[in-house]
């Protein structure tokens, strides 16, 4: 039996960003694709819809992430992920749910379940 693909979410910065760096999240996501693994984009996910109608807030948003980012076996992260406050709790959920963070595809790749990936936590200066 063949055995499922690795599942990857994309954590890194996107407030205040031009375009909200989502061609840098979808230029990743394309490349790691093709790679064969499953990708966990947040630049791809809907945009959350607020019960009193109201425009999402940023907090809304990382629900959204951190709801998807639980379905993933490890993370990779994105230049600049270490000064962002939303990559920054994504960090923080992966730790606890035991999925390394990786920030180069060649180690990714190199993966196979033994390995820690890079320090998650205290990722901000």
């Amino acid at each position: 039996m063949k055995p499922r693909p690795l599942i990857v979410y994309i954590s890194g910065p996107m407030t205040g960003l031009p375009a909200c760096n989502y061609p840098a999240f979808d230029r990743k996501a394309a490349e790691l694709r093709a790679l064969g693994f499953e990708v966990l984009n947040p630049a791809e996910m809907p945009r959350p819809v607020r019960a009193d109608g109201k425009t999402p807030t940023h907090g809304d948003y990382m629900r959204s992430a951190q709801r998807m980012l639980l379905g993933a076996d490890v993370v990779y992260l994105l230049p600049g992920h270490l000064t962002s406050v939303g990559a920054e709790a994504e960090c923080h959920t992966a730790d606890s749910i035991g999925a390394p963070g990786f920030d180069d595809v060649a180690s990714l790749v190199a993966f196979d379940g033994s390995a820690d990936g890079i320090a998650l936590r205290g990722r901000a200066p």
